[in-house]
């Protein structure tokens, strides 16, 4: 599988609440900075998705772009519900990194609702 389509496959997935094939796409030593949030070992990352994510909805990809460094960068849309069950309608930026063995390193992403920054 590309790197590409593992990014691509990511969001249905994580949606679905697929939470071990999500954790399997990261490496050993990765790291996932989430608007003002950094889960820097592989275990925060998974008690992130494990426990402390609590939004709900589909994510829609507006462009996906790979570099030569092995870095996608996609933005998009995530309609859905938060965590205090309010309708979400944001933005988002995501930065992937990948290892030469096709394992994200880095995942930044970051959030907004118009001109305003989201932090949940």
């Amino acid at each position: 599988m590309t790197i590409e389509q593992v990014v691509i496959d990511y969001y249905p997935k994580v949606d679905a609440s697929d939470i071990d094939w999500v954790l399997n796409i990261f490496a050993d030593e990765s790291c996932y900075v989430r608007a003002d949030a950094i889960y820097a070992t592989k275990q925060e990352i998974t008690d992130f998705y494990n426990n402390d994510r609590k939004i709900s909805g589909k994510h829609s990809i507006k462009n996906l772009t790979l570099n030569s460094e092995n870095v996608i960068a996609v933005n998009g849309v995530f309609k859905g519900v938060g965590a205090d069950g309010a309708a979400k309608d944001i933005g988002f930026s995501d930065f992937w990194t990948f290892d030469k063995n096709g394992k994200v390193t880095l995942r930044e992403t970051y959030l907004a609702a118009g001109a305003n920054y989201v932090k949940d």
